[in-house]
């Protein structure tokens, strides 16, 4: 009984913040995974241990004409997405892209997926 109200309030609300980067991988991405899943976790209110983070890095991206620098961010979830609160979680994750990254919020893309329970599982 524990373990099913485990998986049911836990690991079925599991976040996944994908990121993808024109960039080289820092030497440091173990850091990099553990901001990210502590910033994501801290501002959507669930448990840091199942924020699942993957960052791409070294893709070819563009924005307009310009091949300058940009990101896109994935966000997932179950619940907790939503008009009202993904300015809150755009200005977490930019602030952190700008700041690690240099890359400016204004070429940062973000796409938000509010995910049914039944298509998110974890074993």
């Amino acid at each position: 009984l524990l373990l099913l109200l485990l998986f049911s309030s836990s690991f079925s609300e599991m976040p996944l913040v994908e990121i993808v980067l024109p960039i080289a991988a820092p030497e440091s991405v173990e850091t990099v995974h553990k901001e990210l899943a502590e910033i994501v976790a801290k501002v959507m209110g669930k448990p840091v241990q199942y924020v699942m983070v993957r960052c791409l890095w070294n893709e070819s991206l563009s924005l307009g004409t310009s091949t300058d620098p940009c990101v896109l961010v994935k966000l997932n979830s179950i619940g907790k997405i939503g008009e009202e609160l993904n300015p809150k979680y755009s200005e977490a994750l930019c602030n952190y892209i700008e700041t690690t990254f240099e890359i400016p919020k204004e070429r940062t893309y973000i796409q938000y997926f509010d995910l049914e329970k039944c298509n998110w599982f974890h074993t």
